[in-house]
């Protein structure tokens, strides 16, 4: 199955409006040698495939309810009542933040837009605080749509001077069929790193999560063939599942209904997922709630 990922989003503030870019790539796509392994493609473009620039807060979150009103639009017309908002991902052909599209919920496409919103940035700021800035790059086609490539191409850095910009790519290319294309020389990183700033900003004495002292926990733990060692679950990934053989450092669940939700994920993503079971230590041990 071929789907979208939206890996990050950052947000441009322009006056009340937002130029809504998010980093993402199709899952089938990989660049090579990224790093010196093999690594899926991804880049910058619009949240919305428009030719429109800056939209309002309301028309972003219409336009994410017209992407669910559109698929169960098209179920309707094919007699189709399957849908569910869990698995978005699935029908929309897109998963957010690696997840499996089964796993996307709409919650989850729509966040895209929340915290897009949240952590947006004017230029000024991107510019001045972060030491980015924003790419505005033209491509234009003939009157058979051939495409001619890229015509334009500059970086600005505030906002008078996008304006600009745009008041100039309009001038030059009036009489001739393109598209505008904005991006960012921002890994997802980097976008991290930015958000993390701007939470301490927010909320600047966050609540520490407190250990609570229990009795017992569980652990998934993968069964090894030797009486000597065991596989314990640290991690789950879209991709793979991290272990270790030290129980002190495996991922403990304070019941075994949690437990048992992340094993249903492993059973039925991974091919080596049934040999993984639930255990529970009798052991007292701080876990956050």
């Amino acid at each position: 199955m071929s789907y979208f990922i939206f890996y990050e989003e950052q947000f441009i503030k322009v006056k009340n409006k937002y130029i809504p870019l998010v980093l993402g790539g199709d899952n089938n796509v990989y660049d090579c040698g990224y790093k010196g392994k093999d690594r899926r493609s991804r880049s910058w473009s619009s949240f919305i495939g428009s030719s429109k620039i800056f939209w309002e807060e309301k028309e972003l979150f219409d336009y994410v309810e017209q992407v669910r009103t559109s698929i169960l639009s098209g179920q309707k017309k094919r007699n189709e009542t399957d849908y569910q908002d869990k698995s978005f991902g699935y029908y929309s052909g897109c998963s957010v933040k690696s997840k499996h599209p089964v796993e996307t919920t709409f919650a989850d496409f729509k966040n895209i837009v929340n915290r897009g919103i949240k952590f947006a940035l004017t230029l000024e700021d991107l510019n001045s605080r972060f030491h980015r800035e924003l790419k505005v790059t033209v491509n234009c086609y003939d009157k058979e749509d051939n495409y001619l490539g890229e015509q334009f191409g500059k970086w600005v850095s505030s906002t008078e001077h996008l304006i600009e910009t745009l008041k100039e790519i309009d001038e030059k290319f009036r009489d001739t069929k393109h598209y505008i294309h904005f991006s960012l020389s921002m890994s997802e990183e980097t976008v991290k790193r930015i958000r993390k700033t701007l939470r301490k900003e927010f909320n600047p004495n966050p609540q520490r999560i407190e250990k609570k002292e229990v009795s017992h926990y569980f652990v998934i733990q993968r069964p090894s063939s030797s009486d000597s060692f065991h596989y314990y679950l640290e991690k789950i990934t879209s991709r793979r599942l991290l272990g270790v053989r030290q129980l002190n450092f495996a991922r403990k669940f304070k019941t075994e209904k949690e437990a048992q939700r992340i094993l249903n994920k492993i059973h039925t993503r991974f091919t080596n997922g049934k040999e993984f079971e639930i255990i529970k230590v009798e052991n007292t041990t701080g876990i956050k709630f």
